[in-house]
């Protein structure tokens, strides 16, 4: 195998990882709006707190603040 075809090579893997990365980077932040969104429809329906939409969602507490501080940023 010459130095080409080992660098090409090289660029391929590197760009599937990058392409992989960028999936698992993606469904996190999806998944994160998702509960964002039901956080808020909870608060909203139900007329009740952040926090009382959390425990309702089951949202582990060393979650929370992340979630509160992004609600507080759209409100």
């Amino acid at each position: 195998m010459d130095l080409k075809m080992k660098m090409d090579d090289a660029r391929y893997i590197g760009r599937k990882e990058g392409e992989k990365l960028g999936r698992k980077e993606g469904e996190r932040l999806g998944q994160r709006k998702s509960t964002l969104s039901a956080i808020q429809k909870v608060m909203s329906a139900l007329k009740i707190t952040a926090d009382q939409a959390m425990d309702i969602l089951d949202i582990p507490e060393s979650d929370r603040a992340g979630y509160k501080s992004e609600l507080s940023r759209k409100a």
